[in-house]
């Protein structure tokens, strides 16, 4: 992997360099570390809170990379929580049902972090899909109650660095109905699904009155896919709409963009938080 963290309690983690490295451990230990006949370094996993070895942090003619090691003290030695690391080379293959067989750590660090983030897993929603959450409480919690129902937390692909992606993948099929959708492309194959529909001043569709034509559109997320390439993690997943008919209105593959979550959940600006969602998310998911 190409990226680290310092500590297991840390949510910010930082692009794998040498300068990086150095200028956030001040080379010191425990993350330097001299019990051996040659220094080693060490760091923590951002996906899985595990303990990694820094690789070639100082041969420029190999590829500087972490790796997961789990005989040292820096991070967590936990070998549950490895098997469903995105990093690790052995994990099971990513099914929608395919479930952790025990609530580790990291599984409960998931719920925690999504529950006092929840606020802003919406806004994040908002800003990189491009479409918003229902704003109304009923709706909230109906969503809140399928992520609880299916355990998504639980979920084998899921881990620290990826939670607003996997909340919607496992909320299953959801009614577009109440939600903003923000994102132009996404009107346009409305529209043209349907010439009928029509959005409101907060981009939320209004459909045909007086029409006997029955629509339901539908929003679900499909296909989540991880792949390491050169010791770095990419992840995707599909973005599909669909209506009553289940006929395919719009459909897009949506690369996940992990430093700006974590660098969201780590934002210091509490100004425009909306702290009853928040609290929405403790009453179903506590």
């Amino acid at each position: 992997m190409k990226i680290f963290k310092l500590n297991v309690s840390d949510t910010q983690y930082f692009e794998l360099t040498k300068d990086n490295f150095e200028k956030e451990t001040n080379l010191q230990s425990p993350w330097y570390n001299h019990d051996g006949k040659k220094e080693r370094h060490f760091a923590v996993c951002p996906a899985c809170n595990n303990s990694t070895q820094i690789v070639y942090l100082y041969n420029q003619d190999k590829p500087l990379h972490a790796k997961h090691c789990l005989d040292v003290a820096v991070g967590n030695q936990n070998n549950q929580a490895l098997q469903y690391c995105p990093h690790y080379s052995k994990k099971p293959s990513l099914q929608p049902e395919s479930r952790r067989t025990v609530e580790d750590d990291v599984a409960l660090e998931i719920k925690e972090l999504l529950i006092e983030n929840f606020d802003r897993v919406i806004y994040f929603i908002k800003k990189t899909v491009g479409i918003r959450l229902p704003f109304g409480r009923n709706k909230l919690k109906g969503i809140l109650e399928v992520y609880d129902n299916t355990r998504g937390w639980m979920y084998s692909g899921a881990n620290l660095i990826n939670i607003p992606w996997i909340f919607l993948y496992q909320c299953r099929s959801l009614s577009l109905t109440g939600m903003c959708i923000n994102k132009l492309e996404i009107r346009d194959a409305l529209l043209n699904y349907n010439n009928k529909l029509s959005f409101d001043d907060f981009n939320r569709v209004n459909y045909p009155k007086g029409s006997s034509e029955f629509i339901e559109l539908k929003l679900c997320f499909i296909q989540h896919k991880q792949s390491i390439q050169d010791h770095e993690l990419h992840e995707s997943i599909t973005l599909k709409i669909t209506d009553h008919k289940n006929h395919v209105i719009y459909t897009e593959s949506i690369s996940f963009d992990h430093d700006h979550f974590v660098n969201v959940i780590n934002s210091d600006n509490e100004e425009y938080r909306k702290l009853n969602e928040v609290q929405l998310a403790r009453e179903v998911l506590n």
